[in-house]
């Protein structure tokens, strides 16, 4: 019954309103790395990835609900073997579209073996849930849902991976059009944020617990294993740099700030510029 997100006023740190969604739906934890502000047509909202699964939309000033999106058109029970996916990540807005993938905490098992990656649409209003993950299912008929990507691959390949996208700690990138989103398994995706189009995909052999960074037309990506991947920007994969840090893991998001590159590992921050 404990509030999952709070509202302060920045000066006194004084309380404004709080929410205790998810409340008694939660379903391992609250993970999302926090909420997102939107503005699309003049209509302020903070947008929270619920531990339900569910994307809510609050009234900035009020905490009122705007809007919400359950992600889970079908849920497991809470006696299952398989526990569902919910939000780790931050949700991206650019314009009027949500960009978030859905996940489980890494190292809890068992879990769903594929996720899925959501592209939302904000400017909807009430209850926008989804109630499958097909675009063109009419039973979304008024849902939030623009594309998605991810699933089983059917018929299940022998020697293939058989899910087109796993379980995702991350906050995607999103930038001229594209989509950078890892999954923990190390694998990267590179999908159009228009159609959920993909481009292509990168597989690191490692795990990814943190963010890609853009910045200056490069992708940054910090994997499992202590090595940092630098990509062009672009449709076409193309790695330009693989940087070993030295260092047991990385769990972190490279930061960029005034022309130097920022990161943590497991005992060490290293900054890194131009001499």
């Amino acid at each position: 019954k404990a509030p999952s997100f709070v509202a302060l006023n920045k000066r006194t740190g004084k309380l404004v309103w709080q929410s205790n969604l998810p409340g008694r739906n939660i379903i391992e934890g609250q993970w999302s790395s926090g909420p997102a502000f939107a503005d699309p047509g003049g209509r302020r909202q903070i947008i929270f990835g619920g531990g339900d699964g569910v994307i809510y939309s609050f009234a900035p000033k009020t905490g009122k609900l705007l809007w919400k999106c359950d992600c889970l058109p079908a849920r497991k029970k809470k006696n299952g073997s398989e526990t569902d996916n919910y939000f780790a990540g931050t949700p991206v807005v650019v314009g009027d579209r949500l960009y978030v993938g859905m996940g489980v905490e890494p190292f809890l098992a068992p879990r769903v073996p594929w996720s899925y990656f959501l592209c939302l649409d904000i400017t909807k209003k009430g209850d926008v849930s989804l109630k499958s993950y097909d675009t063109k299912a009419a039973v979304n008929k008024g849902a939030a849902l623009v594309w998605a990507f991810g699933g089983p691959v059917k018929p299940r390949p022998k020697d293939a991976r058989h899910v087109f996208f796993g379980s995702t700690m991350s906050t995607a990138a999103v930038h001229d059009g594209l989509v950078y989103i890892p999954e923990h398994n190390g694998y990267m995706y590179c999908l159009d944020a228009k159609t959920g189009k993909h481009y292509w995909t990168h597989d690191f052999l490692s795990g990814i617990l943190g963010s890609p960074l853009w910045v200056d037309g490069k992708v940054y990506v910090a994997q499992d294993d202590s090595d940092v991947v630098i990509f062009a920007h672009g449709r076409n994969k193309k790695v330009l740099a693989k940087m070993y840090m030295d260092a047991h893991e990385i769990h972190t998001t490279p930061v960029a700030v005034s022309g130097t590159l920022y990161i943590a590992t497991d005992s060490k921050l290293y900054a890194i510029s131009a001499r």
